[in-house]
């Protein structure tokens, strides 16, 4: 996944950040493998924030940690970057 880092470097300048923050209480539950071994793994939930000049945004939705949730992000970056720039 490509970062749009003009997008994610004026949304900075402009004291807009945007990050996932997890759900208490809510998790997944995922498999991976450790040494050959299947191992059961609690991923956490998490929902996206927006902080607009200390206006702080929470967004219903949830996501795991995966590359969904990063794309997610990154659109909300374009989406400030062209919201002022159009």
């Amino acid at each position: 996944m490509e970062i749009n880092s003009e997008a994610y470097r004026w949304c900075l300048n402009h004291l807009i950040k945007i990050y996932p923050v997890p759900i208490k209480g809510e998790t997944h539950t995922k498999y991976k493998y450790v040494n050959g071994k299947r191992k059961k793994v609690l991923v956490p939930m998490v929902q996206i924030q927006a902080n607009l000049d200390h206006n702080i945004i929470t967004f219903p939705e949830k996501y795991e940690q995966t590359e969904e949730l990063y794309k997610v992000i990154n659109r909300l970056y374009e989406h400030y970057y062209k919201r002022p720039n159009s």
